[in-house]
């Protein structure tokens, strides 16, 4: 398998989708008000893949949302919850599962290879953001030392080959801007507070002298007050 490698630049980040809420009438009782744990405790599913002669198909398959291990990710810790199941024409359980079940890392399908036998394969944790290959026949994977690109507003991984893959990789462990976004502000103001106590760096605070107050002028000689 080559890896052929090319430099990449930041992109900026969308907003997430809003929650949604409902109610629901269940078999034999009163009208049930759909609560945040309902919410939290959902599953979902991802992709779906189908290889084109129709042998697997692949599902990323996403846990409760309350069993993540960290939620610096925001709206994608969707990624951190997903696995993937791999299922064999006509079979009824998953042949492959790539999966951890402590919510700590996460699996993510990607494209697959010309001829169905490979797929790109995701892999998130808090701090990574890397790149395998899945062979379908043999269940393996094999893990490079590469952070790719999120392929957000465009293609950033391509098959050249049945064996060969074009990418676009940041530095090992840079997460993309995708990723890091969400966590950033978090991040600086931990290491803003930490530096000022440890008195590396001055610090300021900003005390404000009251509530701003509107500024008035006056209209005619009725000493009526308009607001500027």
């Amino acid at each position: 398998m080559r890896l052929l490698l090319a430099a990449t630049a930041a992109v900026a980040l969308g907003a997430p989708a809003a929650p949604l809420a409902a109610t629901w009438a269940a078999p034999g009782d009163q009208a049930s008000v759909f609560s945040t744990d309902d919410l939290l405790g959902m599953e979902n599913f991802g992709k779906v893949r189908v290889t084109p002669d129709g042998r697997w198909t692949i599902v990323e398959r996403q846990a409760r949302w309350d069993s993540a291990a960290t939620y610096r990710f925001n709206s994608l810790t969707s990624h951190l919850l997903s696995r993937l199941e791999v299922f064999r024409d006509g079979a009824e359980a998953p042949v492959i599962t790539l999966a951890d079940p402590g919510g700590a890392t996460g699996y993510v399908s990607g494209p697959l290879s010309p001829d169905g036998q490979r797929m790109v394969v995701y892999r998130l944790t808090s701090d990574s953001w890397r790149l395998g290959v899945l062979v379908f026949g043999s269940g393996e994977v094999d893990w490079f030392d590469v952070t790719p690109e999120y392929p957000r507003l465009g293609q950033t991984v391509a098959w050249r080959s049945n064996r060969d893959l074009v990418l676009i990789a940041r530095p090992l462990d840079d997460l993309p801007l995708f990723l890091r976004y969400p966590g950033m502000a978090q991040d600086r103001i931990t290491a803003l507070w930490r530096d000022a106590a440890a008195g590396h760096q001055p610090s300021a605070v900003y005390i404000p002298s009251g509530p701003a107050g509107h500024r008035y002028g006056r209209r005619d000689q009725s000493g009526a007050r308009r607001v500027l």
